[in-house]
């Protein structure tokens, strides 16, 4: 997965990386009118050493990018339909907030690899 940004900040060995974030439109915000412009910052792996100001591609493993969104969106939903129906209510409710408990308490171990990393400048 690649993305374009530019550095707006060097943090130790990192870069905060400003983009603009996709729309679902495909840019052609006068079909669909829902869109806002706003700009999104990620900290990324600064490899190449890129300085403030420097436009640089971003790239993160796909599959990570697939495994965090399962364990942040379905996970959740799977555990608490799964716990409804076989368990009732209250446990399907409370199942449905376990992953994000676990990814609260492991964010920390999970911060570095699922960085994106600066690839190259342009």
């Amino acid at each position: 997965m690649k993305q374009v940004g530019v550095v707006s900040e060097i943090i130790e060995e990192n870069a905060k990386v400003q983009f603009k974030r996709a729309s679902a439109c495909g840019e052609n915000c006068a079909m669909c009118g829902g869109c806002e412009k706003l700009n999104s910052f990620v900290i990324a792996k600064n490899v190449i050493k890129a300085d403030v100001g420097d436009t640089v591609i971003l790239e993160t493993d796909t599959k990570r990018v697939l495994l965090a969104a399962f364990l942040v969106y379905i996970l959740p939903v799977i555990l608490g339909i799964f716990s409804y129906v076989f368990l009732g209510a209250l446990v399907g409710i409370v199942m449905f907030f376990v992953p994000f408990v676990v990814l609260f308490l492991i964010n920390k171990k999970l911060e570095g690899k699922y960085m994106p990393e600066i690839v190259r400048k342009i």
